[in-house]
């Protein structure tokens, strides 16, 4: 009798692990949920944040490297690279492991935006009104977009293509690729206090984002 409940026991335990496991791996092959990588702003396109790791002491300092001014862009780490930009205007690709500097990239004004990155390229906005496209691989632009105000918010990468929001009032939705325009929205109900500075979400085929009016839009 004994015998049978622990056969009995054993054979629940057995069918509740493969429901994890069945359960868990669907998460495992979403976009952006891989262990290595934080390509972008909060992690993925719906800022889930995930990790399945946190760090834990002792922590020691493993590199350290100082750029030209402030930084105020988060960075992001893609394909053993780490990505970030700086107040001296440049956005610059680190090797992950020893914090050597691979290349950086020049703009005409300050970046504050965090990088995204997808598909070997690195995208980004700065305060010379542009949001930019470069080849991870070695810092070649592959295309810019001008808007007309400084781009401050972190740009969004799916579905083939880049959402972003300057501080011309207007929301954006590039094509990755090429950089060519697909639609733009204006914040026409109020514009008092001008600009976009929340970084978008894409989530279930939805884009959404905040304006410094007060209003959330989707």
């Amino acid at each position: 009798m004994k015998q049978t409940h622990q056969r009995k026991n054993v054979s629940i335990f057995i069918k509740f692990f493969i429901a994890v496991i069945l359960l868990s791996a669907p998460l495992l092959l979403l976009p952006g949920l891989t262990h290595a990588d934080w390509p972008m702003f909060m992690k993925d396109r719906s800022h889930s944040s995930f990790a399945s790791r946190a760090p834990r002491p002792p922590m020691k300092v493993l590199w350290k490297f100082a750029t030209g001014g402030p930084v105020y862009s988060s960075p992001v780490v893609a394909g053993g690279k780490v990505f970030v930009g700086s107040y001296d205007n440049s956005l610059y690709a680190l090797d992950e492991a020893t914090g050597e500097e691979l290349w950086s990239y020049s703009t005409d004004g300050e970046i504050l935006s965090t990088p995204a990155v997808k598909d070997g390229r690195v995208y980004f906005g700065s305060k010379d009104g542009k949001l930019y496209c470069l080849e991870t691989s070695d810092g070649k632009l592959v295309w810019s977009f001008t808007t007309e105000r400084p781009v401050l918010t972190s740009p969004v990468v799916e579905d083939g293509k880049v959402f972003f929001g300057s501080m011309d009032l207007r929301f954006y939705a590039l094509d990755a690729a090429t950089g060519k325009r697909l639609w733009r929205m204006r914040l026409l109900d109020y514009d008092r206090y001008s600009g976009i500075y929340a970084s978008p979400v894409y989530y279930n085929g939805a884009v959404i984002f905040a304006g410094k009016n007060g209003a959330l839009y989707s």
